[in-house]
């Protein structure tokens, strides 16, 4: 559905007569090909800290991406607002486990908790409920498993 999203908006672009169309082609062809590679850094090399990153520039590159199409044609702007939220949502779930998969997630969970009680943000707080709920979960998860070990019954 993004992608067809995407697509419209871009076609409006291509149709346009207004100044400006071809740029905001390259715009949202340069970041298409950012949004490619993100997916071959993130899942194939699991490049997770540097993949965040890329990331955020994918995000930037789709702010300026909207930006040209709304000086063009403001629905074809428009439609590009849900892939910029999934990929804020992406960005979102990238960092988490970069973090989850950090030698040094504990230091990174109690940032996230200072930051959530001095912002008082909900989005920190939520976050900060989510890895430490993980944490949790891996913990008892990891308990259970060990002590089950002896007790493995197989049904044939």
């Amino acid at each position: 559905v993004l992608f067809l999203l995407m697509g419209i908006g871009a076609a409006r672009i291509y149709l346009s007569d207004k100044p400006g169309w071809k740029q905001a082609l390259i715009i949202f062809g340069v970041q298409l090909a950012v949004n490619f590679l993100w997916s071959l850094l993130f899942f194939n090399l699991q490049a997770l800290g540097f993949s965040f990153i890329w990331l955020i520039v994918l995000w930037v590159l789709i702010i300026l991406m909207i930006i040209s199409f709304w000086k063009i044609d403001r629905p074809a702007a428009l439609l590009q607002i849900p892939y910029l939220l999934w990929v804020a949502f992406a960005g979102y779930l990238n960092c988490a486990i970069w973090i989850l998969n950090s030698k040094r997630k504990n230091q990174y969970i109690k940032r996230i908790r200072v930051l959530a009680v001095i912002g008082r943000s909900p989005l920190f707080l939520y976050f900060y409920i989510i890895i430490k709920d993980k944490f949790y979960y891996n913990s008892l998860a990891h308990a259970l498993n060990t002590e089950q070990k002896s007790d493995n019954i197989s049904i044939v």
